[in-house]
C-alpha cells in the first residue's frame, strides 16, 4: 500500500512539472518565479503622495462624494469626504495615477467626451458640454490628467453659463493643504484624524 501511495504522489509531482514545461512556468533551478504583473494605468511606477481638492458638477447640481459607495474603495487611490474641513479631497498614494484612475476606483469613467456613473453617461453633445477646470485654467487632459498635490479640480457638465462656472470654480475647497501638512491645521482640530 506504501508504494502505490508513494507511486503516485512521485507520479502527481511529475505531471505537475511536465506540465509546467509545456505551459513555459517552469523554473530554472535557483531561480525565484517571476511574479504576476499588476496593470499599471498611471503615467510613472515611481512611490507618489498626493491630495487634491475635487468638484463634479452635472447639469449644475452637485454630485454628492460622501456617500458611503465611494468611501475607501482603494488603498492607494481613494477619497477623505466626511473629513473635518469639509469638501472632497482626492488620496494618490503609491503611484502617480491619472484622474482618470481615480474616479474608475470609484466605478466612475471619465475621458474628454463622457462622465459616466454607474447609471448615466454625460456625454458632450446639442447644447450640453463636459468641462475639466484645474487650478481655475480649463484643463484639455480629462481623463488623461495626472493630479498633483494642492490641486483644484472642478469637472462640470451642462449648458450653464461662465458665470455659474465661475461660481463653481470658487466652491472647489482648498483644504487639501492639511491633508499634505503644508497649511496651518486651526487649534481646534488638532490631533483629529486625518486619514
Amino acid at each position: 500500500m506504501k508504494f502505490y501511495l508513494v507511486t503516485g504522489i512521485v507520479a502527481g509531482f511529475l505531471a505537475i512539472y511536465a506540465l509546467s514545461v509545456v505551459t513555459g512556468n517552469a523554473v530554472a533551478e535557483g531561480q525565484a518565479p517571476a511574479l504576476p504583473q499588476m496593470p499599471q494605468t498611471g503615467i510613472e511606477n515611481e512611490f507618489y503622495h498626493a491630495h487634491a481638492d475635487f468638484k463634479v458638477f452635472i447639469n449644475g447640481n452637485e454630485m454628492d462624494f460622501a456617500r458611503e459607495k465611494y468611501d475607501y474603495k482603494d488603498h492607494n487611490i481613494h477619497l477623505h469626504v466626511n473629513n473635518v474641513y469639509g469638501g472632497y479631497v482626492m488620496h494618490l498614494e503609491g503611484r502617480r495615477a491619472l484622474i482618470a484612475d481615480f474616479f474608475a476606483s470609484l466605478g466612475i469613467g471619465f475621458n474628454s467626451t463622457c462622465f459616466a456613473t454607474e447609471t448615466e453617461s454625460y456625454c458632450n453633445g446639442n447644447a450640453s458640454k463636459l468641462r475639466m477646470l484645474v487650478n481655475g485654467e480649463e484643463n484639455q487632459d480629462y481623463g488623461a490628467y495626472a493630479p498633483k498635490d494642492l490641486d483644484r479640480i472642478l469637472i462640470t457638465y451642462g449648458s450653464e453659463s461662465e458665470a455659474q462656472i465661475a461660481a463653481q470654480k470658487e466652491s472647489v475647497t482648498s483644504v487639501s493643504c492639511a491633508f499634505s501638512g503644508v497649511c496651518a491645521i486651526p487649534r481646534e482640530l488638532e490631533g483629529a484624524d486625518m486619514l
